[in-house]
């Protein structure tokens, strides 16, 4: 049995009043995923916890089937692991920024740290540069809810000083974000996002991740799966990891989410129409040619609806095929609607790979 996970960021939306109250997925023109949610389980998966913000990062660990409320201790962790930065148990790893800064310590805009020489850090406080050269700050036994961050892109055109981390145990923390403006003078770093690096059970079945997304390639590395960059063919790069023996692959595309966020209703529409026929449908008629038994997973890690801008938490709709075991859903058109009138609906998102791989989840 082959497995894919074809996981469409931020693909769910809201109905829009310009396009007749339906949703960006109703409104493109999807063959192959309509065809396949004819004979397919479909349904909704709640990837954002109530009364939490929505985050990816969370929605991904879901779907890749690990509880976020026990695996989850931050978002760092992961892009520290995508750079090959690996924190001991007893240190808690921070994301670095540099800030360009006005005269009146305005923050103008902000950048990863990429910086060679850091004369900053001490026996507690180290820095580590990842294999791309981004930098991340380790603090040794330190506390992993120390205080309030705020990422530097919230910060933007604000007063550092009205910036700075926040609590009971970040003063080492703003020391050497003051050591640093001193230092550079017109720059300071930026610290951020405190976290824990969680100890993931091995994923059951050998698999490779294919993505850009730096959280995504990392929580792949904790999980003990191959990572493979995007390529200009998604879809033959999956299906040749396939061929060469792996049981799973997992696609992970960021182009539906950008246009969500940038209000572009058209653009969004483009984009699942493009990941449909030049993901999903090469996708399926590959499988067909090995000849095995397989499954394909379809989903969004959030809602981002155009109007709004942002994610939300809003359940996503999901489409589960198998080829062995097809079953007729009674719909001709996949999307939100369709799927909240089924009689699947997920609240617990780590369940939902469990249900996609059966037996083989162990």
């Amino acid at each position: 049995m082959k497995y894919a996970v074809l996981i469409n960021s931020g693909m769910a939306d809201r109905p829009m009043p310009e396009y007749r109250n339906i949703t960006p997925l109703s409104q493109a023109y999807k063959p192959c995923m309509d065809r396949l949610a004819a004979y397919a389980e479909t349904g909704l998966v709640k990837t954002a916890a109530i009364n939490e913000l929505p985050l990816a990062e969370k929605s991904v660990l879901s779907l890749l089937g690990y509880d976020a409320a026990q695996y989850f201790h931050g978002s760092s962790p992961f892009y520290a692991a995508a750079g090959g930065v690996f924190p001991r148990e007893d240190e808690v790893v921070f994301r670095c920024g540099t800030v360009q800064l006005s005269d009146n310590q305005t923050i103008l805009s902000w950048q990863p740290c990429r910086e060679r020489e850091l004369p900053f850090g001490n026996d507690i406080f180290r820095f580590v540069h990842g294999t791309d050269g981004t930098v991340f700050l380790l603090w040794k036994q330190g506390e992993p809810c120390a205080g309030e961050f705020l990422p530097p892109w919230k910060a933007l055109h604000l007063c550092t000083d009205n910036c700075l981390p926040k609590g009971d145990f970040v003063q080492p923390i703003r020391a050497i974000i003051e050591q640093s403006r001193i230092h550079w003078q017109n720059r300071s770093l930026w610290i951020w996002d405190a976290g824990t690096a969680p100890c993931l059970p091995p994923f059951p079945l050998s698999g490779t991740v294919i993505s850009d997304v730096d959280f995504v390639r990392g929580i792949a590395a904790l999980a003990g799966l191959s990572c493979r960059h995007n390529t200009d063919c998604l879809s033959q790069t999956a299906l040749q990891e396939l061929s060469d023996g792996k049981d799973m692959v997992i696609l992970y595309t960021n182009d539906t989410v950008a246009c969500g966020l940038h209000g572009d209703t058209d653009g969004k529409i483009h984009a699942i129409e493009r990941f449909d026929r030049d993901i999903v449908a090469p996708m399926f008629s590959g499988l067909c040619r090995l000849e095995k038994d397989f499954g394909i997973l379809i989903v969004s890690d959030t809602a981002v609806p155009v109007h709004q801008k942002q994610q939300t938490g809003d359940p996503v709709p999901y489409l589960l095929y198998r080829s062995n075991a097809p079953q007729k859903s009674g719909i001709s058109r996949w999307d939100e609607n369709t799927a909240a009138d089924s009689v699947h609906y997920l609240a617990a998102p780590h369940a939902l790979m469990r249900q996609f791989l059966g037996s083989a989840a162990g």
